[in-house]
């Protein structure tokens, strides 16, 4: 009799698993990732932010802070957009490479977990059904193009392409979604007003969201920390390429010490300046001091720039010697 009971208690259980949902959530999350490409979604939302984030332009800044000093030369100087322009496509074809590796290695697998998880088990298999509709499979399509079109891929792209293939992708992607039947439409509208449950209120389109905007934040993060901190060895082959590209147009490569500028306003007053890096920018240090033509030590300093004139400033060098002088 017990024997009997014990086996009916064993089946009972072995029913009530067969019974209870199998978790599916990660193969599902690899599959909607799979058909709707929602990782370059991110990818792209994270290569706007970056555009428009200043420590972007401070990165490429400071490389060419490195082909010259501050003190030299800046964003007035004329071959500094010259040497910007060449140094985009160097540092394009370093960010795609290295985020296609990184997107394979890391990014991709945790983008699958994290959606993966940010569902119920319940609720899962929906979003797979949306994800594979043609209603879901267009919607999603047409966000990518327009996010990409929107970025641009100059940096950190899986399949770089230019503005002209991204605005036509994009319009493709348009056409596609306006050209579904009312039944697809209506599909596309249920997911994204629709409620897992009216307790709570919350939509399967909610926590989509929520997880799209997560993870481009911290992809976000992850491109501008590469950005600013690319190995030496990659950035110091930049700055020989472009001084060898740009030799006649950068100011002079002197071996003597830069010590700053000295400038002389309109009233003849000299001002010595101490160009530097500081904080976050590459040129964000510039300690002055100044001379009145009533100073002590006016004439000693007017003679470092022979024939410097009001409106007019000269670089200040010192040599090995110790000698100080405006001669590179």
């Amino acid at each position: 009799m017990l024997r009997g009971l014990l086996a009916a208690a064993l089946l009972a259980c072995a029913c009530g698993a067969s019974i209870a949902q199998q978790d599916t959530r990660e193969a599902d999350a690899a599959r909607i990732m799979e058909v709707t490409g929602i990782d370059r979604l991110i990818l792209a939302n994270a290569r706007s932010s970056v555009a428009a984030d200043p420590k972007s332009a401070q990165a490429l800044d400071e490389i060419l802070y490195r082909v010259r000093p501050p003190a030299l030369w800046g964003p007035k100087h004329p071959a500094w957009q010259p040497a910007k322009d060449a140094l985009r496509p160097l540092v394009a074809a370093e960010t795609h490479q290295w985020v296609q590796a990184y997107w394979q290695e890391s990014a991709l697998k945790t983008h699958i977990r994290e959606l993966a998880y940010s569902y119920r088990v319940v609720d899962m298999p929906a979003v797979r059904a949306f994800a594979e509709s043609a209603g879901g499979g267009a919607w999603f399509a047409r966000r990518l193009a327009e996010a990409r079109a929107k970025s641009g891929e100059a940096f950190f792209s899986l399949d770089p392409a230019s503005p002209a293939a991204l605005e036509k992708l994009a319009a493709d992607a348009r056409k596609r979604f306006d050209s579904l039947p009312a039944a697809e439409k209506q599909r596309v509208a249920a997911f994204v007003d629709g409620r897992i449950c009216d307790a709570c209120g919350v939509g399967l389109d909610q926590v989509l969201e929520r997880y799209i905007a997560e993870q481009s934040r911290w992809i976000a993060d992850v491109l501008l920390t590469h950005l600013a901190g690319v190995e030496y060895r990659v950035s110091d082959r930049w700055v020989a390429q472009l001084d060898a590209k740009l030799a006649n147009q950068l100011p002079v490569d002197s071996k003597k010490q830069i010590l700053g500028t000295l400038e002389m306003r309109a009233d003849a007053t000299l001002v010595f300046r101490f160009t530097f890096h500081w904080k976050d920018s590459a040129n964000g240090g510039a300690l002055a001091l100044e001379f009145p033509r009533s100073a002590a030590p006016y004439a000693e300093v007017l003679a470092l720039a022979p024939g410097i004139a009001p409106g007019q400033s000269r670089v200040l060098y010192r040599d090995k010697g110790g000698e100080i002088g405006d001669k590179p």
